[in-house]
């Protein structure tokens, strides 16, 4: 049970740097309270589970329904609040990639059309050119 604590004390930290690392202030994952309640959760389970092998089965349920009901609501509330604000930076950075996708495209057909126009007119000149001394030298023979 130890490790599990550790190991999700770490992917808060984690996260909360994640978090922070981000310029956006519009994102701010609540999910330090969502870690402090779900300890506060499990501490309250482990008494009503003490409370019910000690066979005391009406203060275990009081203590169920009027504390640790509550507490797994708003953990509960809290964690569809992270979903949510997931979500919605998901749809933000998949649209801004998207933009950015049709934006490179555009850009490699602007470059695309660019090489294909200047290599039309490389392949111009050297024809122009090799055509001419060709004829000048076709003059040159029929001079001589």
């Amino acid at each position: 049970m130890g490790d599990q604590r550790v190991t999700r004390c770490a992917f808060v930290e984690s996260h909360e740097r994640l978090a922070l690392a981000r310029d956006d202030d519009q994102v701010a994952f609540p999910v330090s309270e969502a870690c402090t309640l779900g300890h506060d959760g499990r501490t309250l389970a482990d008494r009503v589970i003490q409370l019910g092998l000690e066979n005391k089965d009406s203060e275990a349920t009081e203590l169920l329904m009027k504390e640790l009901v509550p507490i797994t609501d708003a953990r509960l509330q809290v964690l569809q609040e992270i979903e949510e604000q997931q979500k919605a930076l998901v749809k933000q950075t998949t649209e801004a990639a998207s933009r950015a996708h049709f934006h490179v495209r555009v850009l490699m057909f602007l470059l695309g059309g660019f090489a294909l126009l200047l290599g039309l007119l490389v392949a111009g000149v050297v024809m122009f050119f090799a055509y001419g001394l060709d004829a000048a030298k076709a003059v040159e023979q029929q001079e001589v």
